[in-house]
């Protein structure tokens, strides 16, 4: 699937990366449904799988997950795929800061 680095998830790519330090779970489900909301909104939704897979998406569920102690990184695939997301957050939030945009 595409997932374009557009300006307007660029704050949320932010806010993303800012939860990955959060403790309080009740604020990151929270954020997890506007964040979706966001995304269904997106120029470029491809629907429910795009919004589900979608990097920003998938580091705020690997963030819940942590915080209900049931994160398993074990498994390969799910491991390459919240690490890709991660990353891909990452990038897009530096990019922001290269360019003056953040």
């Amino acid at each position: 699937m595409n997932y374009r680095k557009t300006s307007s998830l660029r704050p949320w790519a932010e806010k993303v990366e800012q939860i990955q330090w959060a403790s309080n779970i009740g604020g990151v489900l929270f954020f997890a449904k506007e964040l979706s909301s966001a995304l269904y909104s997106a120029e470029d939704c491809e629907g429910s799988d795009w919004v589900a897979s979608h990097p920003l998406m998938v580091a705020t569920l690997d963030k819940l997950s942590s915080l209900s102690g049931i994160q398993n990184l074990s498994a390969t695939d799910g491991f390459d795929k919240i690490t890709k997301a991660h990353q891909w957050v990452m990038d897009f939030v530096e990019e922001g800061r290269l360019h003056g945009t953040v």
